[in-house]
């Protein structure tokens, strides 16, 4: 039997510091009770930064945002990846603030990965000028939803370090049926 993935608590207060900051009625408490059951429980106490917690509670409160704030429209869970990329470069990672190149944070990028999630292994796959490539293999559990919010932290990152035009992409996913999850990011 395979142990379930774990997440990081910050990139669960992401979530809800979103929630917290947006004009969903009710608030945060309103939001957790149209949580399915089961991931209910997790969130009744103080989600600590630096604890680990089961990756199905993240994915159940990043598929209810959608729902719930989003209309089923997963632009919202790209613009709450890129909002939590560009706080990212000013936050956890600002280690990094003194060799602020895109290429250089996506050389890094691997890093980056494990300390939010305990399973799966991001590498680099291409790394040049105005271009990258980056795959998220080992992780055939990720929720679709953290896809999409994964594509836009990318580009929140990427935008974090003042180049123009950096746009990214998913351009392959589990959910399609490929072995990994793969993500493009170009600038000029």
């Amino acid at each position: 039997m395979s142990r379930e993935p774990q997440i990081k608590g910050f990139a669960i207060r992401g979530l809800l510091k979103f929630v917290k900051e947006s004009s969903y009625a009710g608030g945060i408490p309103s939001l957790l009770e149209k949580l399915p059951i089961d991931a209910q429980p997790f969130f009744r106490e103080r989600i600590l930064s630096s604890l680990w917690y089961p990756y199905a509670a993240f994915s159940a409160l990043a598929r209810t945002i959608e729902s719930e704030m989003g209309a089923g429209d997963v632009a919202l869970l790209e613009d709450i990846g890129r909002l939590s990329g560009r706080q990212d470069l000013g936050g956890i990672f600002r280690f990094i603030t003194a060799i602020l190149t895109v290429e250089r944070v996506v050389n890094r990028s691997p890093a980056f990965w494990n300390r939010y999630c305990d399973s799966g292994e991001l590498e680099v796959v291409e790394s040049g000028q105005g271009r990258f490539t980056v795959r998220l293999k080992d992780f055939p559990k990720i929720d679709r939803a953290h896809c999409h919010m994964i594509t836009g932290w990318i580009r929140g990152l990427g935008e974090g370090t003042g180049v123009k035009n950096f746009e990214s992409r998913k351009v392959r996913c589990v959910h399609s049926g490929d072995s990994w999850c793969e993500y493009q990011g170009t600038w000029s």
